[in-house]
């Protein structure tokens, strides 16, 4: 074969291509081809290690040149962590960005992941925890929750069991006497103890808990878990290979915090996404705050649910004091979290990938820790995004700008500009139309007022104790419309009540202003929460059922209102804004 060329096939890069390589092969090494073969033992060792040398060199080479990342990965760096892993110990695992071996081995090889956690390492630990808990726990907390109540419900009744004691000795009002005992006193009070126990131990606890029955629950990817950080090569070509893990992923989980949009990996995330699945349906946006806010808001009703236990005068009592006394801490932490959605319409008009943040940048393109040059990620992701979303000559209708940084005349900066146009129209659109700042959902509301429901199955107690059915009937309904529309209507009302407050003095920095604010709008809290129960209270107290009826009838009517009503303005707002994006675009 002297003079020809013999053909050899090599793997560059992560998205493991085949590339063709000629290598000519010269008469006089097939002439001393049989001189080769007759050597030593210690030159054929030698001539091993040689070759193992120029094969690790050679992965290392390929590696760095690699152009663009690939949205292909190998089955051997296809992992996934459940996420029972990532949820214990509160979520310690988001404690710092760097990872050991002991992190690597927690992950398990897959075929398909339930999820792609994207988040940025700034944001506090504490809250991604709860946004997972609240994406992963909260329905079975809250199906959960709802078995337990039924069965207290079971065990406190006459009609089934009745094993459970429900009346309470500190409340002075009961009788013997069927004239002075009044109906309150047959209604349950374990659900009210116990449900929210129940809940707390659930929304935080259960991936552990189901860990314990499956061998695997659902497995996730999230990056210093699943990317090898230990061995060079492997963590190179795990990152290289980004977008494989979102390509396997059914969904992508986006913790959202304000740091978030200006993030280059964050940003790229959002990228290889879009670029896969052409959508956005699959994206479930948790803002951090929020999740925090809904598990205080069951915390808020399970005490006013509480409250309400309590019979005689000490039921108005208490219920005024625990209302009124929970009010201030919750206004405050319900200003800040609105504060900061409504920063998300900005944050999405000034989306650019050219002016986000990457920590090689930050560092100086040194390791902070040995003090070696490292490659800038800019260029990696600038190259991907050219290839991924490729301009014509009609698009944006400009020429070719000048190289977005020195060494990148690859890169066309349109490219990045369309990538930047496309995505501010979707995120306009569709995610801000389901956590905008006053879009709180119709499912987390219910979340928020679970205790409600919770009572009435205590209330429901009352039907083996009591010969009255229509006023027990009517009592549990009354306690389910509370649950499902007058606390879900009269907290959307207060969110957008905090909308308004701050758009129009926003967050005051001086600590009087932002006293009167909290005092003001909880104020506001407050007479809404009354306007909203005093129908109810009144026709219930007048015993007139067609009067009953007709303000159940309204609140379900209102809750409808105020949801449909928000959502289809804020479509509304979504694609005007989107409209002006595009022309200013």
């Amino acid at each position: 074969v002297g003079g020809a060329a013999q053909h050899q096939t090599m793997e560059t890069g992560p998205a493991r291509s085949q590339v063709t390589v000629a290598v000519p092969v010269s008469p006089a090494k097939d002439t001393n081809a049989q001189e080769d073969a007759d050597v030593s033992p210690a030159e054929e060792t030698n001539g091993q290690e040689d070759a193992d040398g120029e094969h690790e060199l050679r992965d290392l080479q390929e590696v760095s040149v690699c152009p663009t990342m690939s949205t292909e990965i190998d089955l051997d760096l296809l992992r996934g962590v459940p996420i029972s892993t990532v949820l214990s110990g509160w979520g310690r695992v988001f404690t710092g960005s760097s990872g050991g071996n002991r992190d690597y081995l927690s992950s398990v090889s897959t075929l398909k992941l339930d999820a792609f956690v994207s988040h940025d390492w700034g944001s506090s630990r504490l809250e991604k925890f709860m946004a997972l808990s609240l994406v992963y726990n909260s329905p079975a907390a809250c199906v959960i929750s709802v078995l337990v109540a039924l069965l207290l419900h079971v065990l406190q009744s006459n009609i089934f069991f009745g094993v459970l004691p429900y009346a309470r000795p500190w409340d002075s009002s009961i009788d013997d006497s069927e004239e002075s005992t009044p109906l309150s006193v047959h209604y349950g009070i374990w659900a009210q103890l116990v449900c929210p126990l129940v809940f707390t131990i659930v929304y935080f606890y259960w991936q552990q808990m189901q860990s314990m029955v499956v061998k695997h629950t659902r497995l996730v990817f999230l990056d210093k878990m699943c990317i090898d950080q230990c061995d060079y090569v492997r963590k190179k070509n795990g990152i290289r290979q980004l977008a494989g893990f979102l390509s396997k992923s059914d969904r992508i989980i986006v913790c959202w915090s304000r740091r978030y949009f200006t993030r280059l990996w964050c940003l790229f995330e959002l990228a290889a996404w879009l670029y896969q699945h052409g959508s956005m349906e699959s994206v479930v946006f948790v803002p951090l705050s929020f999740a925090v806010i809904v598990y205080m808001t069951v915390l808020f009703c399970s005490l006013m649910a509480l409250g309400f236990a309590l019979n005689g005068t000490a039921s108005a009592v208490i219920f005024a004091v625990l209302f009124f006394g929970l009010t201030p801490p919750f206004v405050p932490l319900l200003r800040h979290i609105v504060h900061h959605l409504r920063q998300l319409p900005s944050q999405i008009h000034d989306f650019s990938v050219i002016r986000a943040d990457c920590h090689c940048c930050t560092v100086g393109h040194q390791d902070p820790e040995t003090g070696e040059p490292i490659t800038c990620d800019r260029a990696l992701i600038y190259r991907t995004l050219t290839k991924w979303f490729p301009m014509s000559d009609g698009k944006l209708g400009q020429a070719r700008a000048t190289p977005v940084m020195p060494g990148m005349a690859d890169v066309d900066p349109r490219a990045l500009q369309l990538f930047d146009v496309t995505v501010r129209k979707l995120l306009s659109s569709l995610v801000l139309d389901r956590v905008g700042p006053t879009q709180v959902s119709y499912y987390h509301a219910v979340v928020g007022s679970l205790p409600c429901t919770w009572r009435a199955f205590d209330v429901a107690v009352a039907f083996g104790a009591s010969p009255d059915t229509q006023q027990v009937t009517c009592a549990v309904i009354k306690h389910l419309v509370i649950a499902w529309a007058i606390i879900p209507s009269a907290y959307k009302l207060i969110v957008s009540a905090a909308a308004f407050q701050d758009r129009l003095i926003g967050k005051p920095s001086a600590w009087w202003s932002s006293a009167l604010a909290n005092l003001s709008l909880s104020f506001v809290t407050i007479c809404i929460m009354v306007l909203s129960f005093a129908p109810l209270e009144l026709t219930d107290r007048s015993g007139q059922l067609p009067m009953i009826v007709g303000v159940w009838c309204f609140q379900v009517a209102l809750v409808m209102l105020v949801y449909c009503y928000h959502r289809l303005g804020h479509q509304r707002l979504w694609r005007k804004a989107s409209q002006t994006m595009a022309i200013q675009d």
